[in-house]
This record gives C-alpha cells, structure tokens and sequence, in this order.
C-alpha cells in the first residue's frame, strides 16, 4: 500500500501504484481504509482521462468504503479526505443525489473545528448545501474559504488546483460563462 502510494503521487508511475495497490488489497483479509482510499485514488485518477460510467462507478465505491470505514474506524483524516474525493466527478444533481446518504452521515459527524482537514471538508459540504438549494454565489465563497486552510498537505498546488476546479464546476452550474473560462 504505501509503495503504491509513493507511486502514485511522487513518481507519478500510476501502472505501477496499480500493481501494487491490487497485490496489497489480494494479500489483506480486510482492506484498510489507507488501501480503500488509494485505490479510490489511483482509479479516480483513470477515471479523470478515462471517464466512463464504470470507471467513475469503481473509484467513487471505493471512496464509499473508505469513508465508511474510516468513520466506524474513528480515522476521521481519512473520512475527510475520502468525502472530499468521492466529489471529484461533479456536484450535478445526480451525483449529489447519489450521494444524498453520505451528505446526511457527514452532517452527524462530530465538529473539529480546531482540525484543519475538517475545517477544509466543512467548507465543501457547506458548499454543497448550496448548491442543492440553487445558490452558487453562496458555494462560490464557501469553496473560496478552502485556499489555504490545509497548509500541511504534501501537495498544496494540487489541492488549489481542486479547490479551483470544484469553482470552475460551480460556475459551469450557475451558467457563468465568462467566468468559468
């Protein structure tokens, strides 16, 4: 597993990550949420070139299992990071829709707002709420409130590069077209 992470996200050899990814997940009885969450990782990656109902379909069950089990788990870094993730395909009305349940288990989760991965997540859900409501303005500026908040991350100009593309799809939404070039 963390072979196939250093493969995935510092050498960028993503045939590899898979590689070692499936052997971790053949040699566990019980898939840990880190390997849940890579392989939501690794496949969404495939899913983002490759965007087909299948592939979109396998990396957002394994985001599913991986905030599933990090929630029962108490891992909540990891319940926070695969929320995050399991919108990387959009926030349409069918996707939000989809993930009505996990919108509604995320609401129960305890507040940690002295942690900077739930502050981050909060300012999506949040988003989210909005958007459901048709008030992208306001999602606009919850996601904005994202830059900056997790300075810790491994890879700060990718997590703006998402924070960026979560708004691109917001303004895709509300038919802002000049600002969604």
């Amino acid at each position: 597993n963390n072979s196939g992470y250093i493969y995935m996200f510092y050498r960028y050899d993503y045939t590899k990550a898979l590689e070692r990814l499936m052997r971790a997940m053949d040699l566990m009885e019980q898939p840990r949420t880190t390997l849940l969450l890579n392989l939501g990782n690794i496949t969404g990656f495939y899913a983002q070139c490759f965007p087909t109902a299948e592939n979109i379909s396998l990396s957002h069950a394994f985001y599913r299992k991986a905030f599933d089990s990090a929630c029962d788990d108490g891992e909540m870094r990891f319940a926070y990071n695969a929320f995050a993730n399991l919108w990387n395909f959009g926030f349409d009305k069918d996707m939000i829709k989809k993930n009505a349940d996990l919108m509604a288990r995320f609401a129960q989760l305890k507040p940690q707002p002295d942690a900077p991965d739930y502050t981050y997540v909060r300012y999506l859900y949040n988003a989210l709420c909005h958007i459901q409501d048709g008030d992208y303005l306001s999602a606009l500026h919850e996601l904005r409130k994202q830059y900056g908040v997790r300075d810790h991350n491994d890879d700060p100009r990718r997590e703006m590069c998402q924070v960026t593309w979560s708004m691109v799809q917001v303004f895709g939404l509300s038919e802002q077209r000049d600002s969604l070039y």
